[in-house]
């Protein structure tokens, strides 16, 4: 399960770091959580409120949906591991 979703919560973590930081490292990791979400670079910037309200159309759901289910399955498998 964790190597499964290894880049999703490394991207947790970017996104997370650019709502508190705004140094170019955070926008930069940022910029990387986008591309891997969305498979292309963004022609302009938004804010990581605005990102996360983005609805996927590959996924068909918002963002921040997507990662906290992400967050969900992972606290699920840790305390639940399979046999």
């Amino acid at each position: 399960m964790m190597n499964a979703k290894s880049q999703d919560l490394s991207d947790c973590e970017r996104i997370r770091n650019r709502i508190a930081h705004t140094s170019t490292e955070a926008v930069n990791a940022f910029n990387i959580a986008q591309r891997n979400m969305l498979n292309t670079e963004r022609l302009f910037a938004i804010t990581p409120g605005q990102f996360l309200r983005i609805r996927n159309k590959r996924l068909k759901l918002l963002h921040i949906r997507y990662y906290v289910q992400v967050l969900h399955d992972t606290l699920e498998a840790i305390l639940s591991p399979p046999p």
